[in-house]
């Protein structure tokens, strides 16, 4: 691993001012680096002109917010000062000189640790180059993870670099060796949720209860330096995350991401992450930053999923490397949708209107069905009272003389087999306003899958036109019922009248 040191920026450098004091050089370093944690190691000879305060100044080098602590060691002889000791531990060098005298044909060895601290913000990083280089390999699965919980933390940070790596910069990590622009960006962070909480409604991933990141998060959009491992492992870190918020199943381990594509092909991979690096295209990138801006996430998953199952690589060490074409035809085929959807949304559009138009044709017909029936019993009710009337009146005699028993049970027949087709048209009308709804219910149900919620609103004006029909049934079905019962209740009553004078 080349650990070597810009000599641009060899001033600066805490681990420089350490080889000036104990006479190594960084190539010789055994380096594990975390954002949270640097241990390093080596084999290293006595440097007889060392001094004192230069271990002092190398180690007020680190930044304060950093806790260092170097071990040296050679036969029995074992020591460690940390970053907080320092002060007090002046006795070091001399207890220095005199284990490394008494063994002098022995190397010593030097164990060095840093634990970092994020303060206002801002972490170190001081081996950059084999950071990007072992995210992009071995370390792949910690770092992004730590990444994950990290930003989940922070929101955002700014990452010290002690080299003249360029600025690299993402929507929520800067990484920068210039001082003053230690400041982490702004993110956004309710649209970072908003995609979570999307991903995990519409996709499967194995780790959800983990994911607090979006693709965003780790997309570089400053790179001065398109071939520093960091940014490589930026990438690559966002086309795993760009297939966690794009495919059907996924699930990450620390060799492999793991993933199911139900498409027009149904593609299954196991993608090693040491054994593929990411292209310049980012293309899954381009197709998630797509899918889960505006528009219906679902439908543009479907078609995606559709078109990446046929673009996508069948080696597996390339499964996420589709090419740019693939983002093309997903936006033509996009187009197309659209295109087919306007046409769907107009038929429905027409379809609800004539269906609407129909209804209240139908709404008026049952209405007057009802009083069809209404006026043909009271037609014929008061036929046979008028000849009752008239025929009293031929005869000279009253209109009592003529409602005798028999009549007045003929009467009652007549009053009941008015109400009886007074209920059984109160029920046909109800019926036929239930058979009205249950029609509107499914004709919108047939249209679920197209159209959201909104756009079914705004087709059927909130069902107010709907709802206008149901209404006038309903209200012409109770009126007509208590016309038409209070007219037979009225007849019933004046015959018993007319009766019960006679008798």
């Amino acid at each position: 691993m080349d650990l070597s040191i810009s000599r641009k920026m060899e001033s600066m450098h805490p681990i420089r001012k350490l080889e000036n004091y104990l006479g190594f050089s960084s190539n010789d370093l055994e380096v594990k680096e975390s954002l949270t944690l640097l241990k390093a190691k080596a084999e290293l000879s006595f440097n007889s002109s060392c001094e004192w305060e230069q271990l002092a100044e190398s180690i007020a080098t680190f930044p304060k917010r950093d806790v260092v602590s170097i071990t040296l060691s050679v036969g029995e002889w074992e020591h460690t000062i940390t970053s907080s000791t320092i002060d007090a531990a002046q006795s070091f060098h001399g207890e220095y000189e005199e284990a490394v005298g008494e063994h002098s044909d022995q190397n010593i060895s030097l164990a060095l640790r840093v634990d970092k601290r994020v303060e206002d913000g801002v972490v170190s990083l001081y081996f950059p180059i084999g950071y990007g280089k072992a995210f992009c390999s071995e370390d792949f699965y910690e770092r992004l993870l730590e990444l994950n919980n990290m930003i989940g933390s922070h929101k955002a940070l700014a990452i010290q670099l002690f080299d003249d790596t360029p600025t690299i910069a993402t929507a929520s990590l800067k990484f920068t060796s210039v001082p003053a622009d230690l400041e982490p960006p702004s993110s956004d962070v309710e649209m970072r949720e908003s995609f979570i909480e999307q991903q995990q409604e519409y996709c499967h991933f194995g780790q959800a209860s983990m994911l607090t990141i979006s693709p965003y998060d780790l997309c570089p959009t400053i790179v001065a330096d398109s071939g520093n491992p960091i940014i490589e492992a930026l990438q690559k870190a966002c086309l795993v995350l760009s297939a966690i918020y794009l495919f059907d199943v996924t699930e990450l381990s620390k060799e492999k991401l793991t993933f199911k594509l139900k498409g027009k092909k149904t593609k299954f991979h196991d993608v090693i992450h040491s054994s593929w690096t990411p292209s310049e295209e980012m293309t899954l990138f381009r197709i998630f930053k797509w899918a889960y801006t505006d528009g219906n996430l679902s439908d543009k998953l479907y078609l995606a999923r559709n078109i990446i199952s046929m673009h996508m690589p069948h080696d597996a060490a390339s499964a996420l490397l589709v090419p740019e074409d693939c983002y093309y035809s997903i936006q033509s085929g996009f187009a197309i949708y659209l295109k087919d959807n306007v046409a769907e949304y107009i038929g429905l559009k027409n379809s609800l209107s004539e269906f609407l138009q129909k209804a209240f044709r139908q709404s008026l017909e049952v209405a007057d069905g009802m009083a069809s029936s209404m006026k043909a019993n009271f037609f014929a009710i008061l036929t046979f009272f008028f000849g009752v009337i008239i025929a009293a009146s031929i005869k000279g005699a009253t209109l009592g003389s003529f409602f005798t028993k028999e009549a007045v049970i003929l009467t009652g027949i007549l009053v009941a087999g008015s109400f009886a087709h007074l209920l059984a048209s109160s029920w046909e009308t109800r019926r036929k306003q239930i058979l009205f709804s249950e029609s509107y219910a499914r004709l919108k149900a047939r249209y679920d899958d197209v159209l959201d919620g909104v756009d079914m609103e705004n087709i059927t004006g909130d069902d107010a036109e709907f709802n206008k029909c149901v209404n006038y049934i309903k209200h012409r079905r109770i009126a007509y019922f208590f016309i038409w019962f209070s007219f037979l209740a009225l007849i019933g009553f004046s015959v018993l009248m007319i009766y019960s004078d006679v008798w």
